[in-house]
């Protein structure tokens, strides 16, 4: 699992690169990536 400073590093090489329109989420440190071990990886709380 990535932390969201990783997050926060892939999101800026994105834009170095030049890419202009992409899409985000917030994210924190508790969780960024669903856990698709359970029967159902995404909560919306």
């Amino acid at each position: 699992m990535g932390t969201s400073a990783e997050y926060e590093h892939v999101i800026n090489y994105a834009l170095d690169m030049g890419f202009e329109n992409i899409f985000t989420q917030e994210v924190n440190d508790q969780t960024i990536t669903p856990d698709f071990d359970k029967k159902i990886p995404i909560t919306w709380a």
